[in-house]
């Protein structure tokens, strides 16, 4: 009985079991992908203390997130299942799929992490916006009326549309400075 079952384990039972964990690995994998994940960060501080280093929660997912274990589940189940199917040694199976799961896991891992750090270096504070000195690209005209201007914030180019603090007209060309913000628009002041 015990021989049975082995052989059965070894054979076609361990290639299956293998290929269902690499499928289910790569199904939860898109679907964390293209449906969810927003909350999928690494260790986050819920605490009461704003004031402290919160760095580590811009972090990413963690290996023991969703996405982290369905990339290894993926790894090794693929891994496992090639290994399994050309040396029938389920031992061998396991170990390369466990390594190579590990690392695949990393490696996606550390790309989604990229991307994390990459989406919170573009997020820029109101206290960078305001004092900030820009050129009009687009006149600003009297009255309250909307015009565009370019400012370098935190060493990056951007365009932000804004309004003129006096009410008075201010032309293309003209150096100004954000005064303060209003909604999406910046409020600026013609630089004397």
């Amino acid at each position: 009985m015990v021989e049975w079952f082995a052989s059965l384990f070894s054979g076609a039972f361990a290639e299956i079991a293998l290929l269902c964990i690499c499928l289910s690995g790569a199904v939860f994998t898109v679907i964390s992908i293209l449906f969810g994940g927003d909350a999928d960060h690494g260790d986050m501080d819920h605490g009461g203390d704003s004031a402290g280093d919160n760095d580590h929660a811009t972090d990413g997912p963690s290996f023991f997130s969703i996405r982290g274990l369905s990339l290894f589940a993926t790894g090794f189940g693929g891994v496992g299942y090639i290994v399994q199917h050309y040396t029938h040694k389920p031992l061998v199976a396991s170990v390369s799929g466990l390594v190579f799961g590990m690392l695949l896991a990393m490696a996606g891992l550390a790309f989604i992490r990229f991307f994390y750090r990459q989406q919170v270096s573009s997020l820029v504070s109101s206290e960078q916006v305001i004092g900030t000195t820009g050129t009009v690209s687009t006149s600003i005209s009297p009255g309250g009326g909307v015009g565009e201007v370019s400012l370098v914030i935190a060493g990056i180019q951007t365009t932000r549309t804004a309004i003129g603090d006096g009410g008075e007209p201010i032309s293309q060309g003209s150096i100004v400075r954000v005064v303060r913000l209003v909604g999406s628009h910046v409020v600026v002041e013609k630089v004397s």
